[in-house]
């Protein structure tokens, strides 16, 4: 899965906050099947089940138990 742009809350999935003028590959993650972006967020799920989200979780969009953005995908 790759990614580029606005990287203000993580959401590019990189381990930091820098924007990205061209493709760059997420880390940590493989074999995605689907995924949903939302404004600043990401959710992604893996050809074995595996959810992961990133990016934005003022609102706890992210389901991982507060409300702490994360810019490296996180396996729920």
């Amino acid at each position: 899965m790759y990614s580029w742009g606005d990287n203000l809350n993580g959401q590019l999935g990189m381990g930091n906050t820098t924007n990205q003028k061209s493709p760059q590959r997420v880390v940590g993650i493989s074999n995605i099947i689907k995924f949903s972006c939302g404004g600043c967020h990401v959710l992604a799920l893996s050809k074995d089940g595996d959810l992961y989200s990133w990016g934005s979780n003022k609102n706890g969009q992210l389901g991982i138990g507060n409300m702490v953005d994360m810019s490296i995908p996180t396996k729920l």
